[in-house]
């Protein structure tokens, strides 16, 4: 049976076999766990920037609300495990924010 490269244009080892699906069985495993069908898939992995920092993307992370499982977009690594340390908080990130337009701790 013949190969195709896989379809995400990210994806640099898969291969598809043309009839089954357009994408390679990893980026299946991916698209199936936050339940995207294969044009959601694509759209999404159409972004070519971190949705954050606005590096460009060699390797994107899915980012999702670990509550509701819902994707909210593309990051790279270092954004995606950031917000992840920070646990998705608001007011915890708000607070970094803060922290660093103040230049730190200001009482020491």
């Amino acid at each position: 049976m013949q190969s195709y490269p896989c379809s995400n244009p990210y994806c640099q080892r898969g291969t598809s076999v043309l009839g089954s699906t357009i994408f390679c069985e990893l980026c299946n495993k991916i698209r199936n766990k936050h339940k995207l069908t294969e044009d959601q898939f694509l759209a999404l992995m159409s972004h070519t920037e971190c949705a954050i920092c606005e590096v460009v993307l060699t390797k994107p992370a899915v980012d999702h609300d670990h509550a509701t499982g819902e994707v909210r977009g593309l990051l790279c690594y270092n954004c995606n495990n950031g917000l992840g340390r920070f646990k998705d908080s608001i007011p915890t990130l708000k607070r970094a924010v803060n922290y660093l337009r103040l230049g730190g701790l200001q009482t020491w």
